[in-house]
């Protein structure tokens, strides 16, 4: 991707989700509170989760970091809304995967699409990945799928 490529897709598509991110708020009360801390950048959110049975209800995230960590977890949190544990931890190891090695990543929809195309910027795949990864090792550790 070209320099003026990605300059128009952050400025057009990254920031305003930033900006405007879904499910941002502090939660009253969650069954799992999952942690997203990078202490390099300084990225710390809060994500909360509950789940009724089996689907993920109330997906909400709070704290603060750079736009593009802020628009990566609220996609997240967006695309998880409604599918189950064991459908949660397969996209985050897709999503997760596909950072590693974006030739093998099956296109599933145009904002996780978009967060795989940012991949070239150095240095800024941990923004990308923090919350995903975080929310794929809570699920692989602490909840039996």
């Amino acid at each position: 991707m070209n320099k003026n490529k990605f300059t128009e897709l952050y400025h057009n598509r990254i920031v305003p989700i930033g900006k405007n991110p879904v499910n941002f708020m502090k939660a009253e009360s969650a069954g799992h509170n999952i942690s997203a801390i990078n202490p390099l950048c300084g990225d710390k959110f809060q994500l909360a989760l509950n789940f009724q049975n089996n689907k993920a209800l109330d997906c909400s995230f709070y704290g603060f970091g750079c736009i593009l960590s802020k628009a990566s977890t609220s996609i997240l949190l967006k695309e998880i809304e409604g599918k189950s544990v064991d459908q949660i931890h397969s996209l985050c190891k897709n999503f997760l995967d596909g950072l590693k090695n974006p030739t093998k990543h099956e296109q599933s929809n145009s904002d996780i699409d978009l967060l795989l195309s940012l991949i070239p910027l150095d240095g800024r795949i941990d923004c990308i990945k923090l919350s995903w990864e975080n929310l794929y090792e809570y699920l692989s550790t602490t909840i039996v799928h």
